[in-house]
């Protein structure tokens, strides 16, 4: 039910609005059977239905993507597209505690998820692996992030830094560069 969340507003540098996102009010909205986005069941956050942002990678200034030739199947790659505005490339942010977030896609409504170290779309659940840690990067003047994923504690990563269209990302050893610090539009 919409009133088992709260939006929380993520500003930085000047006020610049990076995303809204949601979390659970309590602790007792994990038994609320409530269908509405936003709501919690058996532990599992169902996705706010928006805000919905662009992520895009540093290094190549690419959106990451859901790999749409994979259908809607849970194991779809994960990868990086010039931005085009689809809903392959609409992320939202579920706030699941302890500064994690499930991040799903719009088109799937599926959650990224670390999957022997491949960045895949998966049916959203409890796992460690499809929550992730957003944390700001201090060494860069506009608002990156890096991606650390709860499971590995390994960083979301462009395989191999690649700045062409349909490189496929990854949960990688955390190194600072480029390939791992992305923004949110």
């Amino acid at each position: 039910m919409r009133s088992s969340t709260r939006r929380i507003g993520l500003a930085l540098l000047g006020g610049l609005a990076v995303g809204l996102f949601a979390a659970p009010a309590a602790a007792s909205a994990a038994t609320d059977p409530g269908p509405q986005a936003g709501a919690t069941t058996a532990g599992v956050v169902k996705p706010l239905a928006g805000p919905y942002v662009n992520v895009i990678n540093k290094k190549s200034n690419r959106c990451l993507d859901r790999k749409s030739e994979d259908g809607g199947i849970d194991g779809a790659r994960v990868q990086q597209y010039h931005c085009t505005g689809s809903d392959d490339q609409d992320w939202t942010f579920v706030l699941v505690g302890a500064d994690n977030y499930r991040v799903v896609n719009r088109a799937t409504t599926k959650c990224l998820t670390a999957v022997l170290t491949k960045a895949v779309v998966w049916t959203c659940g409890s796992d460690f692996s499809q929550q992730w840690k957003p944390v700001l990067l201090t060494n860069v003047p506009e608002p990156y992030f890096k991606f650390v994923n709860r499971a590995s504690g390994k960083c979301l990563d462009v395989i191999g830094g690649s700045t062409q269209d349909r490189a496929f990302l990854q949960e990688h050893p955390c190194n600072g560069t480029d390939a791992q610090a992305f923004r949110m539009q």
